[in-house]
C-alpha cells in the first residue's frame, strides 16, 4: 500500500490539473494523455476508489476546460479574508470522488478568522435546460483560496514524448 500512496502523491504533485464541468465548477484531476485538441485525465481520487487497479475511468477534456492549480506552498503569501471578496471554496461536489472549487463570495467571517460563511452558484441540470441556484456553504479557512490566476491550457504548454519500455519490465 506505501508504494501505491507514493505514487498516488507523485501524480497529485507532479500531474495535477483542474478541468471545469457543465456545472461551473472546477474538479482537480490527473492528467494521463495529451492529444491535439484536449488532455485526458482520471480524477484524482480515482486511484484510491479503484484500489490502485490499472484500468480506470478516464474522460478528454478541451484544452479551453482546463487550467493548473494555483501555486501552493511557502513561497505564497497566506492572504487575510475580508467580508464581500471573491475566492475560490472547496464546496460540496455532485461527484463524491471529487474536490470541486467554485467561485464564491465572503459572507461572514467567524472565529477569528477560521471559519467563513460563503455564498457560491451552482448550475442545476433541469429537463429545460440549466437554472443557476445560489448556495451558501460554511467552510474553513483550508478550504478556500483566492481564484486561481491560471489561464486555460493550450496545446504548447505541452511537449509529449514516449519512452520504449521492455515488455518484462511492465508489470513492476
Amino acid at each position: 500500500m506505501e508504494k501505491l500512496d507514493f505514487i498516488g502523491e507523485f501524480l497529485m504533485k507532479h500531474l495535477c490539473v483542474e478541468v471545469k464541468s457543465v456545472n461551473g465548477a472546477y474538479y482537480e484531476a490527473i492528467l494521463t494523455d495529451v492529444t491535439d485538441t484536449a488532455i485526458v485525465v482520471t480524477f484524482e481520487n480515482m486511484l484510491a476508489v479503484m484500489g490502485g487497479q490499472k484500468d480506470f475511468e478516464t474522460k478528454n477534456y478541451p484544452f479551453a476546460e482546463a487550467r493548473l492549480p494555483p501555486l501552493e506552498g511557502p513561497t505564497v503569501n497566506v492572504p487575510s479574508y475580508a467580508k464581500g471578496q471573491e475566492i475560490e471554496a472547496k464546496c460540496r461536489s455532485d461527484y463524491p470522488e471529487s474536490i470541486e472549487w467554485r467561485r464564491a463570495t465572503i459572507e461572514e467571517i467567524f472565529i477569528d478568522g477560521e471559519w467563513f460563511s460563503v455564498k457560491h452558484f451552482k448550475h442545476i441540470k433541469l429537463e429545460s435546460g440549466l437554472e443557476m441556484k445560489s448556495a451558501i456553504q460554511f467552510v474553513h479557512v483550508d478550504e478556500i483560496r483566492l481564484p486561481n490566476p491560471n489561464p486555460a491550457l493550450t496545446k504548447d504548454d505541452f511537449y509529449k514524448f514516449e519512452i520504449p519500455v521492455p515488455v518484462d519490465s511492465r508489470d513492476l
